[in-house]
């Protein structure tokens, strides 16, 4: 029997409610469900520049790095050892061309321009001017070189190199920190060659603070010096002996016509200790000659020991030399210095800091890493890990006078693990390819070939072994790590179409406008004799590898073939697929049973599928959303396949989807489609590639880098409540089973979803289906009635991300919840009537009041009448008959409780 007792069903819901408020809130997962851009060099950070140079820079101990570019009137800084640098806030007004930091102190810094000079104490904040050089004996009119020391006792001394205003050679100082600072020219100082005419480079001794000590090269028309000057004395080259000034010499041949020069001072360099003055001197006479090179000096003993190269500028760390070159973008570099007859190597021509028509090459040590600055077309700031050996650009790239961005993007790679990317790009000044694994680096620079066609390849499992392939010709240059050290260039037998990587050491390429496949086996360096594949028609469009000795090929007009013996054999589908175009495709395996997917690059492309070794003839359409798309790209990954395709610039790309690829029965409904405008995804002849949860393609007409990440790739929506296995009670009040409130995590950005509830784990007997929105951050929930569900019975329910939601996402796990019976009726409670009471009254004795004899006395004589208090009243006596209506009215209540208990219905 139901009955409706609201303030019981209240309480009943009141409970349902407060339950679901007892599930914390997970955490919101990453990705947003839609393709964007992957943040790539820009301007930003000044990563890339258009026509800017680095015309100078410093370091310090610390690693802060300050920097003049000729191209504006700024200072720039670094903080993270030259990735980005940030612009100064100081306009000097005119372009500084020099620029020093105290080794030991980022602080201390000054900056120079071809007369001026100015400092600040506090990192750049702010500066203060030292004003145009000028002392009462010698005012400057060409500066050529700065340097700052590191602190003598709270001093810093600010040095400079030039010629003066009677195109004489000088040396100034300003002595910051002393009690009257001011500069102090040595030309007038005691020992100063006074036949010098200009004066090329100055730099301080590393421990300034016990020998006081700084050093200078200048030169006349006919030789070169190397001065020593003692800031204790005001005194050049005599307290060091007699061979001070050390005139430098190419064997017996005197130096002559130096251009410039610059000093690099050991690390351990103390002036006041003849055994420790070792310093070498790049020197550029202006015209290659023996006279320009590396000079080294220990004490006042010189030798030529890298000639017939004009320098830029030197670096030592006390082992390793390196050397800059002044006409190109070369890097010298010794590992024995110090040797008699030291050996000297040559970065390799892809790996020099910049690019062709780079010059003036800088170079610094910062800490284990040697940084280095050039100028000139496609110019940078590079940073070497091996001593010089090999340079990577990381800022300063100078991409071209009429681009702000990185040009074209013609290819990219993404290591299976999605960890190192490269992105291939052509401006105006060069082909480059960018590597990611931490940051940006330009790994490889070829200026002379940025209006080629190019793609990039990279090993499934080596992220370290890459190929970068000039379509049309016979070019591979190849890295077997990351093109970080060395690129090897190679040669192919035959002009190459496209390429597909297998492993480091394996690769194929289908020929150009050929229908043949050639293989190499030792990663570029050969390649065998091209195999026919019997294409029945049109030459090969792309190549895929799927694993080891697994190849497969989609030609230009509708066919597929593929060879599972690493292109010893092949076999083909000998049908063409619906559309005689350019085929994109991919396959499970090759195996039978394993299906090949493709599409094609048609106005009305249609997704299809072949089964290998079937009996059938014909391709499988897999009813792909029909929108006039044109395939560019295929992929299949962990089961999932993806069509990248393109409609037109205006309307864009669409990327489509789906989850169920060998379904038996295709349906447009099991498709995703991931779209975004005005992109055109169309690079050739792949235009789409993967990683581990991510897709990527590239839009060169946006110089832009796009990665979705399919967040709903593998596992769908993370259940909250109820439990699995949680009992629903029945309401006794209503009879139905309480509501019953489904909630789950919101994954990524999801926005629609489905509830099934079925009563078999296969949900062939769904019972419940709902579609529920929502744009929250937190749990998602749907309330099903009680009255869907029966007694007794066990359901079975999973959760998944709808298509539109923006992308299918497969089921959930399958919990499950079981409906309590109904409760057993109760048999009627009998409380059988009890007799009617008998009530009896006994009787009554009859009351009888004798009065009292009264006797008169005789009279007396009136007394005195006196009248005492009259007694109290005795106590009255209840009636009999009160007693007996008491009893009788006792009884009577209990006979009606009685009666009212047993005719009382029951429940």
């Amino acid at each position: 029997m139901k009955k409706n007792i609201h303030r019981i069903w209240g309480v009943g819901l009141v409970v349902v409610l407060a339950a679901s408020l007892l599930f914390s809130a997970a955490p919101v997962s990453a990705g947003t469900l839609d393709w964007g851009t992957k943040t790539i060099p820009s301007s930003t950070g000044e990563v890339l520049t258009n026509d800017t140079e680095v015309v100078n820079f410093s370091v310090s101990a610390d690693g802060t790095m300050y920097l003049v570019s000729g191209s504006d009137n700024y200072c720039y800084k670094s903080t993270n050892n030259g990735i980005t640098w940030s612009q100064l806030s100081e306009d000097f007004e005119t372009q500084p061309t020099f620029v020093a930091v105290a080794y030991d102190d980022a602080d201390v810094l000054a900056v120079a321009d071809a007369t001026d000079v100015w400092i600040s104490t506090n990192g750049g904040s702010t500066w203060g001017s030292l004003g145009r050089v000028y002392t009462t004996t010698s005012n400057v009119s060409a500066i050529t070189d700065l340097a700052v020391s590191s602190d003598d006792g709270g001093k810093n001394y600010i040095g400079i190199a030039g010629q003066n205003t009677s195109t004489l050679a000088d040396v100034w100082y300003f002595d910051r920190g002393a009690s009257a600072p001011k500069w102090h020219s040595t030309r007038t100082d005691t020992g100063f060659d006074v036949s010098m005419v200009k004066s090329y480079a100055v730099e301080f001794s590393p421990n300034i603070a016990s020998d006081k000590v700084m050093v200078a090269v200048a030169a006349t028309t006919t030789n070169t010096t190397y001065q020593m000057y003692s800031l204790n004395t005001n005194t050049w080259n005599s307290p060091f002996g007699s061979g001070y000034p050390v005139a430098l010499q190419n064997g017996s041949t005197a130096v002559a016509g130096t251009a410039s020069a610059a000093i690099a001072l050991s690390p351990e360099y103390l002036g006041s200790d003849d055994s420790m003055r070792v310093a070498y001197v790049g020197l550029n006479t202006g015209s290659t000659d023996d006279n320009a090179g590396v000079y080294r000096l220990k004490d006042d003993s010189d030798k030529a020991i890298k000639d017939d190269v004009n320098i830029n500028s030197v670096t030592f760390d006390g082992t390793n030399l390196v050397a800059g070159a002044t006409d190109d973008n070369k890097v010298y570099r010794s590992d024995n210095p110090l040797a008699t007859d030291p050996d000297f190597s040559t970065t390799s021509s892809l790996k020099r800091p910049g690019t062709v028509g780079t010059t003036k090459v800088i170079v610094a040590w910062n800490g284990s890493d040697v940084v280095a600055g050039t100028s000139g077309i496609g110019s940078a700031f590079s940073v070497s890990r091996d001593n010089g050996k090999s340079f990577s650009d990381i800022s300063f790239i100078d991409v071209s006078s009429t681009l702000e961005n990185l040009g074209l993007v013609k290819d990219v790679a993404v290591s299976a693990d999605g960890s190192v990317i490269y992105l291939l790009t052509s401006d105006n000044y060069s082909l480059s390819l960018y590597r990611n694994a931490s940051s940006w680096e330009r790994v490889l620079a070829l200026g002379d070939d940025y209006t080629s066609d190019y793609i990039v390849r990279v090993a499934p499992e080596d992220a370290d072994a890459v190929y970068v392939v000039k379509k049309a010709s016979k070019t591979v240059y190849y890295s077997q790590e990351g093109g970080d050290t060395k690129w090897f260039t190679r040669t192919a037998k035959y002009n190459i179409g496209d390429m597909a990587v297998e492993s480091a050491e394996v690769a194929y390429i289908g020929v150009d406008s050929a229908k043949t496949v050639s293989k190499t086996t030792n990663s570029g360096f050969t390649w065998g004799t091209a195999q026919d594949t019997g294409l029945t028609g049109g030459n090969i469009n792309m190549v895929r590898s799927l694993g080891e000795d697994e190849v497969i090929i989609g030609s230009e007009q509708g066919y597929v073939a593929w060879s599972s013996d690493g292109n010893d054999s092949w076999d083909k589908v000998k049908t063409k697929l619906d559309s005689a175009s350019y085929v994109q495709v991919t396959a499970s395996g090759l195996d039978d049973g394993d299906y090949i997917y493709a599409a094609t690059a048609s106005a009305d492309t249609l997704v299809q599928r072949w089964e290998i070794g079937q009996s059938g003839t014909g391709w499988k359409d897999l009813s792909a959303p029909s929108t006039d798309l044109t395939a560019y790209g295929i992929a299949l990954a962990d089961g999932v396949l993806y069509v990248q395709t393109t409609v037109n610039a205006t309307v864009g790309s669409y990327t489509l989807r789906t989850l169920s690829p060998t379904t038996s029965e295709p349906s447009e409904g099991m498709w995703s489609t991931m779209y975004k405008s005005d992109q055109l995804f169309d690079a050739t002849p792949q235009s789409l590639k993967v990683s581990e949860g991510s897709l990527w393609s590239v839009d060169s007409a946006t110089a832009a880098l796009y990665v979705y990440s399919d967040t709903l790739v593998s596992v769908g929506p993370t259940l909250l409540s109820p439990a699995d296995g949680f009992t629903d009670n029945i309401n006794r009040v209503s009879g139905y089973p309480y509501d019953i409130a489904f909630t789950w995590e919101r994954p990524s950005k999801a926005k629609i979803y489905d509830l099934r509830v079925a009563q078999d784990s296969s949900f062939t007997e769904t019972i419940y289906k709902a579609t529920t929105s929502s744009t929250t951050d937190a749990e998602i929930s749907e309330v099903a009635s009680g009255t869907e569900f029966m007694p007794g019975t066990t359901y079975y329910w999973r959760v998944r991300v709808n298509i539109a939601g923006p992308v299918k996402s497969p089921w959930s796990e399958t919990r499950t919840f079981t409906v309590g019976e109904l409760p057993e009726a109760q048999a009627p409670v009998i409380i059988e009537q009890p007799p009617a009471p008998v009530i009896q009254v006994p009787p009554q004795a009859p009351i009888t009041i004798q009065p009292p004899e009264i006797v008169l006395p005789a009279p007396q004589a009136v007394p005195e009448i006196v009248i005492p208090a009259p007694p109290a009243a005795p106590a009255p006596i209840t009636p009999a008959y009160i007693w007996a209506i008491i009893i009788i009215g006792a009884i009577l209540v209990i006979a009606v409780v009685v009666l009212i208990v047993r005719t009382r219905r029951p429940v």
